[in-house]
């Protein structure tokens, strides 16, 4: 690639995620920020395993 400095490194990587290979870490990481931040409900389940198992809770 032009504008990559480290091109053998990269597509490396990109031969071993192909390959079911790569282990340590994901090859892109994406984020989309919000201009408004919208507050999660309130939980007031017992454990964590309560509050992604409720359906409900996970839909609202």
């Amino acid at each position: 690639m032009r504008y990559c400095e480290n091109w053998e490194h990269i597509s490396q990587r990109y031969l071993a995620y192909w390959a079911r290979e790569n282990h340590d870490r994901p090859i892109l990481n994406i984020r989309a920020p919000r201009d408004k931040r919208v507050p999660l409900p309130a939980s007031h389940h017992a454990t964590l395993e309560q509050r992604w198992l409720d359906t409900q809770y996970q839909l609202d």
